[in-house]
């Protein structure tokens, strides 16, 4: 996630607090955390400054990734209220319109996070690195309904199956991989086996 101090630079517009995290963060307890708004001008700066910076000194890549932790972290531990104002409006819309969409999991982080991956597909254009593609993906797959619900079209869904270390593969049933099945039909879904 984005480092806490930069985000304290962008102007209170820019970025929205969030409380109540249910675990640390890379040693710091619980409690309130600034995140930037990509749906403004100065919050979309931060996330241009990074897609402009890898363009730069990778470009040869296609793809970039915008990869998240299952939880823990501020983005994908989002409850409905955590939302900015105009946010929790989109996310009741979609949720009027999609019922089961508020039940997927971790529905509001997912949704939180689409707002990322617009605007790493908006920066890639404006940074003339059109040719690149965004992609998005977590450990296992519980995330696939609600990002194939609240992701853009296209965006291919990354997810790894790190159990299979264990000997409990998530993908060892027909039940499994049946999401992948589904979803796959009309997304790119990549699932890799760690």
């Amino acid at each position: 996630g984005p480092v806490p101090e930069l985000v304290r630079l962008l102007p209170e517009s820019a970025r929205f607090e969030v409380s109540g995290m249910t675990s640390t963060i890379a040693g710091r307890s619980p409690g309130r955390i600034w995140l930037p708004n990509p749906d403004v001008p100065e919050g979309y700066a931060f996330y241009r400054a990074q897609v402009e910076g890898l363009v730069k000194v990778y470009p040869q890549i296609t793809a970039l990734v915008v990869w998240f932790r299952r939880g823990g972290t501020p983005w994908m531990d989002l409850k409905a209220t955590d939302l900015p104002a105009a946010w929790r409006k989109e996310f009741a819309a979609e949720v009027e319109r999609t019922p089961e969409a508020g039940k997927h999991w971790r529905a509001p982080g997912l949704f939180a996070v689409s707002k990322i991956i617009r605007a790493f597909e908006r920066a890639l254009k404006d940074c003339g690195a059109g040719r690149m593609r965004v992609a998005a993906g977590t450990w296992g797959f519980e995330f696939l309904p609600a990002a194939d619900r609240f992701f853009p079209a296209g965006v291919p869904l990354i997810g790894l199956d790190y159990d299979v270390l264990h000997e409990k593969p998530q993908l060892g049933t027909a039940t499994a991989r049946a999401p992948l099945r589904e979803i796959g039909a009309h997304r790119p879904v990549i699932p890799i086996v760690w």
